[in-house]
């Protein structure tokens, strides 16, 4: 909720003399006239209007240290120099003496208010605030503004509401009001969600690569690329929403019919969950699974199990949120591996760390970015040619995402990745495709795999969305078997509903 604090509140202007006489006459001045209060007060306001910010500090602190009862503005000013460093706990003993000197000055309680709520007494900083409403009828709207946000943080969206609402009633057109009217789009009570969400697409795309094929093979080259239509549908559910816990359900389709190659037609099935609890306000804790089955060229091909345990932390409206997660996944292909050490069947075990944030001078626009790194082991033994296992490997990547508004109701969306693929074993498939016809021995494989996609959404009605996206891979191996790039692009409408 900062950001709102940012846009709308100004630091407050301080009630002083015009400084009207340039900094070398007032040093000399000073010099000069070491115990003249009225002059080492013009001198320190000088150095805050010069953004000399620390010497106003060193100035202003020798000033009230002696002649702590004389100006209640220079304990407020000092105070309010201290906050914005930002050094809230030794700018409160200022603030408090300028209250002591001058009850009725509304600016120490404004600023001791926010000093209050960023050290985290959110009752004292509220007493603080509405005492600076009363003072100062001019820091009425911003006061409410803030104290919304503590009941906000505090679970009191009722209470924060009616201030809000109080906030716009003051000044309907100030940036006030409009950052009261954006948080009560944000947490004004909503009608009872429906548990039910279903979605269904369907669409066109061209794939340049539909075989994966390196075209390093003999007698494998052919036809690559064709078209294929793809439609879905999923549905998914809140099967309990408590307080502090939930569960989610769901279940998916997605097919895809190729013109021409049609031995690369797909099915996919899967089943997912997904459970939170909520320790406190900024921590999430969630279990996240899923169960799929694969079908190729209407066979079953792959079968697939993931859990994915994670927490969440919510670091705030301008920092985001962050995740970390490891996660596990059993692989089990219904093919019957030629040779032992090309069996695929096996688990992967991995962590990694995400981060999402608002992108500043955006509205609604965000940006994340990932690390992860998993190993896969599979259940390959020795073959008779010693070999013992193709796919084995450990893998670490990297991926940024953005997410900008455009006009014209559009949306985009762009990913970039790249990771690094080092597997165990000397490559069996390299070796008798290309080696041993060369004389030379085997070798293990290296893989860098590069990953970027844009995809434009156009919202058409609240309903309906079509979409138009472009993916690209390319992957680089020392064994060219593996080597290959791909472009994949295509446009979907969307149907969602709840």
């Amino acid at each position: 909720m900062l950001w709102l604090l940012l846009v709308v509140l100004l630091p407050l202007a301080m009630a002083s003399d015009e400084v009207d006489v340039g900094l070398a006459d007032l040093t000399a001045a000073v010099e000069k006239h070491p115990d003249d209060a009225d002059l080492l007060w013009l001198y320190a306001r000088a150095l805050v209007d010069l953004d000399r910010t620390s010497e106003a500090i060193e100035r202003r602190e020798s000033l009230v240290s002696r002649w702590p009862d004389r100006r209640p503005a220079a304990q407020l000013l000092l105070g309010r120099l201290l906050a914005e460093q930002p050094r809230c706990a030794a700018a409160l003993p200022h603030l408090r003496r300028a209250i002591a000197l001058d009850p009725g000055l509304g600016a120490a309680h404004f600023h001791l208010g926010l000093c209050l709520r960023a050290l985290g007494e959110e009752e004292k900083a509220e007493r603080h605030l509405a005492a600076a409403a009363y003072s100062e009828p001019g820091l009425r709207s911003e006061t409410l503004l803030i104290r919304a946000l503590s009941r906000i943080e505090r679970g009191d969206p009722v209470g924060a509401n009616a201030m809000l609402r109080e906030a716009i009633e003051l000044d309907p057109t100030s940036d006030v009001a409009e950052s009261a009217r954006l948080l009560l789009g944000e947490h004004a009570p909503r009608p009872e969600e429906r548990r039910l969400r279903i979605e269904a697409y369907a669409g066109m795309e061209f794939d340049s690569n539909v075989t994966l094929d390196s075209g390093e093979v003999p007698g494998l080259n052919r036809n690559r690329e064709d078209g294929a239509g793809t439609w879905g549908t999923s549905i998914s559910g809140d099967a309990y929403q408590g307080e502090r816990v939930g569960l989610s359900i769901g279940a998916r389709y997605d097919a895809r019919r190729y013109i021409d190659l049609q031995g690369y037609d797909t099915d996919d099935l899967l089943a997912f969950f997904s459970a939170r609890v909520h320790s406190d306000k900024r921590l999430l804790w969630r279990v996240d699974g899923l169960f799929s089955q694969g079908f190729l060229d209407d066979a079953p091909y792959l079968s697939r199990t993931q859990l994915r345990p994670n927490v969440l932390v919510i670091l705030g409206e301008r920092v985001g949120i962050a995740r970390a997660y490891a996660e596990a996944e059993g692989l089990w292909f219904d093919d019957t591996a030629l040779f032992s050490s090309l069996e695929r069947d096996g688990y992967s075990f991995g962590a990694g760390v995400e981060h999402f944030f608002v992108i500043p001078g955006f509205e609604a626009a965000w940006a994340g970015w990932n690390l992860g790194y998993a190993h896969r082991l599979t259940d390959a033994e020795s073959d008779a040619l010693g070999f013992r296992g193709d796919y084995d490997h450990e893998r670490v990547g990297g991926r940024m995402r953005a997410h900008l508004p455009l006009p014209l109701a559009l949306s985009l969306e762009a990913n970039l990745g790249v990771s690094g693929e080092w597997y165990r074993n000397e490559n069996l498939l390299d070796f008798i495709s290309t080696r041993a016809f060369q004389g030379k021995t085997a070798r293990k494989r290296r893989d860098i795999v590069l990953e970027s996609g844009l995809r434009v959404v156009r919202a058409v009605t609240s309903y309906l969305d079509v979409e138009l996206s472009w993916r690209f891979l390319e992957r680089f191996s020392n064994t060219e078997i593996y080597a290959y790039d791909r472009h994949v692009a295509g446009v979907r409408f969307r149907v969602h509903g709840f």
